[in-house]
This record gives C-alpha cells, structure tokens and sequence, in this order.
C-alpha cells in the first residue's frame, strides 16, 4: 500500500525510538530476555500517537488491565467502609478470629473448594495432626506465595515447576529465594492444560540432571580433603572415614531418584562427622542438601490461558505427584469462581489424595472486583501454613484490617445474592469474550445465536453502517486466538502472520516488536508474550474486561497499525518523497491563507476612535483656557 508524507513521518519517527530498544538477543536465557522487556514495559517509553489510527475516540486504551470491569456489590461495599473504628486503631492478632475461621470453613465447603472430610482450625501454633487444616490471611495471594517459598526451598537450586505460558510476576520471587525454575509448556495437544505424564517425567529429568551435578561437587570435595588437607589438620584415618561416607552419599545418589530420605540422612552424616573439625575446614567441605522439585505451582484457572482443570484431572496430576514426596502443590484459585461456562466446575488439589501436600491460595480480587483491598488467604496443613504465619508475624506484625474485612464479608455474604452478582458478571464477560473473538477472527466463530444477535445489536448502537458491521465481523485478517478461554478476562492474539514484516525500517519479529507499535503508535497498551514467558511466536494478552466501545477501538487500533505494515523497509528515496510531499502541502495551505487586511468596518471603527479621541483633546484644551483645573487624560492613566 502506498504511504502518505505523514503516514512515513511517524513511521519514521517509531523506528528511530525503535533503533534505542534494540531486538532482545533469542540466545539469552528466557528470564533475562523476560526482565528486559518487563522494564521496557514499565518504564512506559512511547512517542507522539497518529491521531488517523484512532476511530471511535482519543483517549488511551490500557488493554493490559487485570482488574474487574464491574463495581464491587453494593453491600459489601458499604459494609467495608463502615468498619468499626476500633478495628482501626488495634493490633489485630496475625492469626484469623474465630468467627472468621468458622465463615471460612463453611464458604470453601458451599464452593467446593476442601471436601467435607477437612475442617479449618483456628489457632496454627496447637499441637495438630498432620492432616489437620488451617489459614492464613496475607495481603494478596501474592504475599502468600513469596511466604510459601520461603518455607517449602530448603537448599540453594531447589526447584519449582511452573506452567507456561504463565504470569511473570511470579517467577522472580522464585529466583530471590536461589531456587531455580522448570517450565512445563502447555501444548495445543493436551488442550492447554498440564499433562500429568509430562509432568512426570520433568520432574523425573529434573532429578537425574540435579543428582548429577551433585555428584560432581561430591568428586571435589573429596578431592579438597585428600590433596588439600594435611594429616595434621585431619589424620588418615579420619580421612578415610570421611571419604567412606563421601562414597556412601555418592551411591544413594545413584540408586535414589526420586526418594532423597537415604540421600539427606547420608548427607547429615558426612556434615556431623566434620563437627569437630576446624571451623575454617568445616566450612569449606560441609555438603549442602541435594537440590530436588520442591514445588508445583499450578493456576486453575489457568492464567492468562482460561482453561479449567476438572476434578477428575486433578486427580491424575495428584497421581503423578504421589510418587514425589518432596514436591508441595501451590494450588492458586484466584480466578476459581470467574467461569464463562456453567458447566465446567475447577478442580481442587484439596479433594485430591494430595491434600496434605497442597497449599491453596483464594482470592475475592477478580471475581468480587475488590482487587484494591488486597486480600487473600492460604489454607493448608499445620506444616505449610504455620511457617507463613511466622513470617508474616515477623515481617508485618499484623494483616491490614481490611484485607481480612473483605474475606470475612464474602464469606458471610447470602448464598443467592452472591450467586446471582458472579451470574450477572461472568454472562457479561462471557459475552465480550465473544464480541472480541468475533471482531479478530470473524463471526462465524461464535456458536451461540444469543450471543450472534446481541454482538450486531451493540454494534448497531454505535451509528455503524450494515456495510462497515459487515466488515468488522470479517475478523482482521492475519490474526488468530490460541483458543476460546473459559475463564478470566484475557485473549491470547496471535501475530505469527505478520512476523517478518516491517513497520517504517523496523522489523516486526518478536511479541514486544507488536505491543511497542501500537503503544507508540496507536496509545494501546497490551501485555507481551515474554511477560507471559512465551518466546516462542508473538502474541499479546488482550483484556476483554473493558467497555464494549473500547474492545472495538482498540482492536481497530490494532488493524489500522497492521495495514501500515509493508513486506520490505521503507526506503531513503520513498522518505524523502514523503517529506517532500508533506512540505508541499504545508505550502500549498499556506497560500490559501487570506491576506490579512483592513477590512471597511474596522476602518470605520479606527475613523471614530480618532474623532473621539481629538473631540477629548479639544475639551480638555478648552477647560485649561476657562482657568479651571488641570485635568489628567484618560488615557494617560496606568
């Protein structure tokens, strides 16, 4: 397509703010390539938007939002902010009161959540069997699992498995405590969801790779204490001893795969026997514990995908884990009550035979729209939840009172109306889920003749023509959606169609390439795929959980960008004929521009400010020669 001298103008002007954010090397590891886009995400950097891309209005459209499109309920919401003043102006104990833990009991058995066979036991500092349950309240599930890493890592390299793509947010906090991270990627194959053969064998390969570098600081420091330590600082005997044990370790390591107990027992024996040794020496041959997978972190929903694991599929994950005693499931349901479907229920690692093992993290931020209170709650066994609460005691002494006011609500909320608000909520995503499939990739996607009419009907409420209806129910053309999302807020947009193409003398290749041209040039913010830790096609996260006016504005943005895309750079020659172009029209407007004159009137007008300006002269003249005071003019004055 031919190009305008303006069109050019600002291309030219993105790919100089390109040429600044140099392409992310494909050879760097993933998590630096995904810290480096994140800045550049956050430090926001854009240019001068093409007012031509922007359709139906001005304003920025922020397409990267996570947070509810819907107000909170109105119940909830008066009754939060008449919080007593008394629970203000208190320390409140760390630990939930017993009414809170009472409401939460029976909420997470109204929803499905714990089976009825698990109770929640108010104080976590009792004595308890290891099967009893118990919470904790924190500000967010996010703090929650900052907390839960720090109690399930034990060694430096310990490992968690998380599921890609996922949400980047949570890697770093994973790295912060030196453990490592392996991605399990969800495949078009298995739906989108985690399989729990392939999980199996992660962590089965993760085991054998771990064990084998373990092995090699084995090898060293026995030769640190053969060839480096003399018979004076450690005798033969003692030696050989030690060396014994050495090898003693080497074989559990050889033969335990999966089961680290004879690994760890022989680790502590080789640590103890260096007791009495020289601090220095000690210090230098003590054996850190193998490292080995010490959590699953699985999202259901899962975000930013949308699939729903069922129950029955959460039994065969819990199966597959059975077999990996050292593995604690970080089981996020933040997202569980936002279904778009009526007959899909999420799945609990609480009602699998992985209970004891499970820490589940709930939130009231998506599905309540109460993200700006910050409130969560962990529940689990006395093992996984009594080190949070001690970490939260010792980093913020006490949960914010309304973060614990938020949770108790809905929990007490009626049965009915809390039903018919997350009703009304998740039929209005479900709809604008459809509205923006329709609008990529055409309407024929859309199955449901309800949702069918009532997409032509908002559109119609726009003054659209048949004709320009018609063509935006044809779908962009190049994009697809990695699949129909069953829950949350989110698309996946692929762009694999337009990779390779140019944008001015920029070259469209990677996920952050497409978010940085419409933010730059359209004012439309989205989420890129190497935020989501997806490197392998660009895509970017399109939140639907915005007006309907604005679903269609910003994926009109997002066409309108994509038309100016050309298979070959711009070329010096076509940018000069631009410029050129666009001064000639500059020109040409100008000498349009009517001359300045004087026009008859303000002729006039000047006329008879001059007459009256004499006629004030002539009297005041007149005054001084009657031998009357001095009058100063007017117009003199300041």
């Amino acid at each position: 397509m031919s190009l305008s001298g303006p069109e050019i103008k600002y291309l030219v002007r993105y790919s100089q703010f390109q040429a600044k954010q140099p392409a992310t090397d494909p050879t760097l590891p993933p998590l630096k390539r995904m810290n480096i886009v994140q800045k550049e995400w956050l430090e926001g950097d854009g240019l001068d938007v093409v007012k031509e891309l922007r359709t139906l209005h001005q304003q920025p459209i922020d397409a990267s939002s996570g947070s509810s499109a819907f107000a909170p309920d109105e119940e909830i919401e008066t009754k939060l902010k008449a919080t007593h003043t008394t629970q203000l102006i208190e320390y409140n104990n760390h630990l939930p009161q017993a009414n809170f833990v009472q409401a939460a009991d029976k909420y997470f058995h109204q929803i499905y959540v714990l089976p009825e066979s698990i109770h929640i036991k108010q104080d976590v500092y009792d004595k308890a069997t290891e099967k009893d349950y118990f919470s904790i309240v924190g500000h967010g599930t996010t703090e929650l699992f900052n907390s839960t890493l720090k109690a399930i890592i034990k060694s430096k390299g310990d490992v968690v498995i998380v599921t890609s793509p996922t949400y980047g947010l949570f890697l770093n906090p994973i790295l912060q405590h030196q453990a490592t991270i392996e991605m399990l990627p969800l495949t078009e194959k298995q739906h989108y969801k985690p399989s729990a053969q392939a999980l199996s064998a992660l962590i089965k390969a993760t085991h054998v790779k771990l064990q084998q570098d373990h092995k090699k600081k084995m090898a060293f420091t026995e030769q640190l204490l053969n060839h480096f330590m003399s018979e004076e600082e450690i005798p033969a005997s003692e030696k050989a001893q030690l060396s014994a044990h050495l090898r003693t370790l080497i074989k559990c390591l050889s033969k335990s795969i999966d089961h680290f107990e004879n690994i760890d027992k022989a680790t502590q024996i080789f640590n103890d026997a260096l007791s009495k040794y020289d601090p220095l020496w000690k210090e230098k041959l003590e054996l850190p514990f193998c490292p080995r997978v010490r959590g699953y972190f699985h999202i259901n929903p899962h975000m930013p995908l949308g699939t729903i694991c069922t129950q029955p599929e959460i039994d065969k994950l819990a199966v597959a884990l059975e077999a990996f005693p050292d593995v604690t499931v970080i089981d996020d349901l933040t997202y569980y009550d936002l279904t778009l479907s009526t007959s899909i229920r999420p799945g609990t690692f609480a009602n699998s035979k992985l209970k004891e093992r499970t820490l589940t993290l709930y939130s009231v931020s998506k599905q309540f729209a109460l993200a700006g209170v910050r409130s969560g709650i962990a529940l689990g066994v006395q093992k996984l939840i009594l080190p949070i609460a001690k970490d939260i005691f010792n980093t913020v002494n006490t949960v914010n009172t309304f973060s614990t006011e938020a949770l108790y609500l809905t929990f007490t909320w009626g049965s009915k109306k809390r039903i018919k608000y997350l009703e009304e909520t998740n039929t209005e995503y479900a709809f604008r889920r459809d509205f923006a499939i329709s609008l990529v990739q055409g309407i024929q996607h859309i199955t449901n003749k309800k949702q069918v009419t009532r997409i032509h009907q908002e559109l119609s409420k726009l003054n659209l023509s048949d004709e320009k209806i018609e063509t935006l129910l044809n779908g962009i053309s190049g994009l697809s959606i990695t699949h129909s999302p069953d829950s949350g807020y989110f698309l996946l947009v692929d762009f694999s169609s337009y990779k390779g193409k140019f944008l001015g003398t920029t070259l469209l290749q990677q996920s952050r390439d497409f978010r940085n041209a419409f933010y730059c040039l359209a004012d439309l913010n989205t989420i890129p795929g190497e935020l989501m830790y997806e490197f392998n096609k660009p895509i970017l996260r399109f939140s639907f959980s915005l007006e309907i006016k604005d679903i269609l504005e910003g994926l009109l943005r997002i066409k309108a960008v994509l038309e100016l895309t050309r298979t070959a750079p711009l070329t010096i020659k076509e940018i000069q004929e631009a410029q050129q172009e666009e001064k000639s029209v500059k020109v040409a407007l100008k000498k349009k521009e009517k001359p300045k004159t004087f026009t008859p009137q303000f002729r006039a007008k000047r006329l008879t400010d001059e007459e009256n300006f004499q006629q004030s002269m002539a009297n005041i003249m007149s005054k001084r020669k009657k031998g009357k005071r001095k009058i100063k003019p007017t117009f003199l004055t300041k």
